[in-house]
């Protein structure tokens, strides 16, 4: 079974954050094939030297999107590892542990 999630807001304000710090909302960790971003991670040594040696050299392989029913080339790190998760043990905390201000102001990610 797959699943696709996006967060909301997608830009949080300050009180949100604030909330989301305070919250005591439980944690799962659900196996990850797909995901945009890296604001927060934690790696075993072993995995980093997979990581490593999966997604380098860096290139424009083709990323095949399942949710978005698309594929593309690689263009960035978030690509390529969109490549590499299903080859490792990677998995997402819902609801997350770490959240990001994702300030479009100073953002450098693709502007909407």
């Amino acid at each position: 079974m797959n699943s696709a999630l996006a967060f909301e807001p997608k830009y949080p304000n300050d009180k949100a954050l604030k909330d989301f710090v305070r919250s005591a909302t439980p944690s799962a960790a659900y196996r990850l094939t797909n995901c945009f971003g890296t604001c927060g991670y934690a790696i075993s040594p072993e995995g980093a030297k997979r990581l490593s040696k999966l997604c380098f050299p860096m290139n424009n392989r083709s990323i095949t999107i399942a949710a978005l029913k698309r594929t593309f080339p690689a263009f960035n790190f978030d690509c390529i590892l969109n490549d590499v998760y299903p080859k490792m043990n990677a998995y997402a905390a819902f609801s997350p542990l770490v959240v990001p201000k994702n300030d479009r102001n100073v953002s450098t990610t693709i502007k909407e």
